[in-house]
């Protein structure tokens, strides 16, 4: 998924010369894009259906490559389990994959027409949008007036937030949403903040929607995550989730879910955890932004990291292909925090998928880096090896 914290400001190019740094940062479940201050968007990695946008799947690229037909202003990017979509100024254009492995549903494109397409097609939202997400099938954007929440996609668990899981090739409306400041899927569910509160929906088989009860229903309206105010980032792993919200003692990092591999903060346990638990982290109220990673498939591993004005960023959670960035896979897992290495202290962005993750450096340079696993070109370094250091991805390297 997408890191969820806002967009830093990356302050005015020099008149006259086209702004090529890097801004923004996707990673689905074995592909990679990222959005550049001119609007150019390029992708990585697994291209089997084609995600990559390359007018064609193509079945992988190692290295970047540009997205051709996307629409002027492009400023945030999304990636799913085999689908991309991307915000521009006027709405949302996605590509790859429109259909759901072994169900007779749609996608997350947002068009019902298609069953497929490598190049951007036109999300029929109802209006332009302030953010985006993507879960395994599912889409949904934040409408930037008024700020409801429309969704598509597969919805046989309820992620599509409408009262009931008939899946929806084309967007429908959250129910009682409005005012959404920020959003995040995972790859059965869906989370939002509204008014500091944070909301969740769709799959809780996990305890990933959080409100505490008995897991393994769904949850197809949205409700609310008990005992979190004051929140200002969520964010989605496939199975587990956390926010940036206060419980009582000020602003910290809080997670839910799934917890096999410790990535929500509590030592690695099969039994989920239903309802928020706070970090016990003393860095964790320096937390600002967060993103969350994850398969989509069993077993069900996922990772966590965090990062701050102050704070570099720190993973845990799941590192048997090394997924954290420290150089190595032990510890496998844990909930200690564990400092990704080789990277500036002051990041534009981060984005974490299914195995892998990657992160923009501030500075002029704005190198991209990405690490973890690479079997699918998702690394974006013109190779195929897990990556343990982050390396930096072809192209967007120090000048």
């Amino acid at each position: 998924g997408t890191e969820d914290g806002g967009p830093d400001d990356a302050g005015p190019a020099d008149a006259g010369t086209p702004d090529l740094r890097p801004l923004a940062l996707a990673a689905g479940a074995a592909h990679s894009c990222l959005v550049r201050a001119d609007g150019a968007v390029f992708c990585w990695g697994d291209d089997r259906s084609g995600q990559l946008g390359r007018g064609s799947p193509m079945g992988r690229s190692t290295v970047p490559v540009q997205v051709a037909g996307v629409a002027p202003g492009a400023v945030e990017v999304a990636a799913s389990a085999a689908a991309t979509c991307v915000r521009h100024a006027s709405g949302v254009q996605c590509w790859g994959s429109n259909t759901v492995p072994w169900a007779a549903v749609d996608g997350p494109l947002g068009d019902s027409r298609f069953s497929e397409s490598a190049e951007p097609i036109d999300a029929r939202i109802s209006a332009p949008a302030s953010r985006i997400a993507m879960g395994a099938y599912h889409a949904c954007a934040v409408i930037a007036a008024g700020g409801a929440v429309e969704c598509w996609g597969d919805n046989r668990n309820g992620q599509l937030g409408t009262g009931d899981t008939r899946s929806h090739g084309d967007p429908a409306e959250v129910v009682g949403l409005t005012g959404v400041t920020d959003l995040c899927a995972g790859d059965e569910h869906t989370c939002a903040i509204a008014d500091g509160r944070v909301y969740c929906w769709g799959r809780d088989g996990d305890g990933q929607v959080g409100d505490g009860a008995a897991s393994g229903a769904e949850r197809p309206l949205p409700t609310e995550v008990p005992g979190l105010t004051d929140a200002s980032a969520v964010a989605c792993g496939a199975y587990h989730t956390c926010a940036v919200a206060d419980a009582g003692g000020g602003r910290s990092l809080h997670c839910w879910g799934n917890n096999r591999g410790g990535q929500v903060g509590r030592p690695p346990d099969m039994t989920p955890i239903e309802a928020p638990v706070a970090s016990l982290d003393a860095r964790a109220g320096q937390v600002e932004a967060i993103a969350l990673g994850g398969r989509f498939s069993f077993p069900k591993e996922g990772f966590t990291c965090a990062r701050g004005a102050s704070l570099p960023l720190h993973c845990f959670g799941d590192n048997n292909v090394g997924q954290l960035g420290i150089g190595g896979t032990s510890p496998p897992e844990g909930e200690t925090w564990q400092r990704t290495l080789e990277l500036a202290d002051s990041l534009v962005a981060v984005a974490a998928g299914g195995a892998h993750a990657c992160a923009i450096e501030a500075g002029d340079g704005g190198r991209v880096l990405c690490w973890g696993v690479g079997s699918d070109g998702q690394l974006g370094n013109a190779n195929t090896a897990r990556q343990e250091t982050p390396v930096e991805v072809f192209g967007f390297g120090a000048e």
